[in-house]
């Protein structure tokens, strides 16, 4: 992995795995991950995970997300539920925000809904997608 520095508060968290979609990836589909993930390229489908999510500023989002926390540099068309959520001056989301807490930088833009909860809860942003659950995947109560 690159030896570049990193914005405060990104991954690796503690005790996590990494997820990378590197530059000249495409992938779609639905992507569950206990751990972070960083995007670089084009994704189509949904993403799942228990840990944070970047988005870089040349990568591409068509889906929806569902994550502790998420940076988007790049581009999202679709809905982000994270507990927070940061767009940087590069990034630019064209879909609905739920969250805690929202930071975005000058230049960031965003077409849509903005939903700031006292508390999120992506257990339950989780389980409202209908389908079978996969506990891996749904934070324990105790993490919260």
């Amino acid at each position: 992995m690159e030896n570049r520095p990193r914005r405060a508060g990104l991954w690796p968290s503690q005790d996590s795995s990494l997820t990378i979609l590197g530059p000249n990836t495409e992938f779609t589909g639905t992507l569950k991950s206990q751990g972070d993930v960083r995007l670089e390229d084009i994704f189509t489908g949904t993403i799942i995970a228990r840990g944070q999510v970047e988005i870089g500023q040349n990568a591409t989002l068509d889906g929806d997300l569902y994550c502790e926390a998420v940076t988007v540099a790049g581009l999202v068309r679709g809905n982000l539920s994270a507990t927070t959520i940061s767009i940087t001056d590069t990034g630019r989301v064209l879909g609905n925000l739920q969250s805690e807490k929202l930071i975005t930088e000058d230049e960031a833009f965003i077409e849509g809904t903005v939903t700031l909860l006292e508390t999120f809860d992506l257990k339950a942003a989780i389980a409202g997608l209908g389908g079978p659950a996969d506990e891996r995947f749904i934070p324990d109560t105790e993490d919260e």
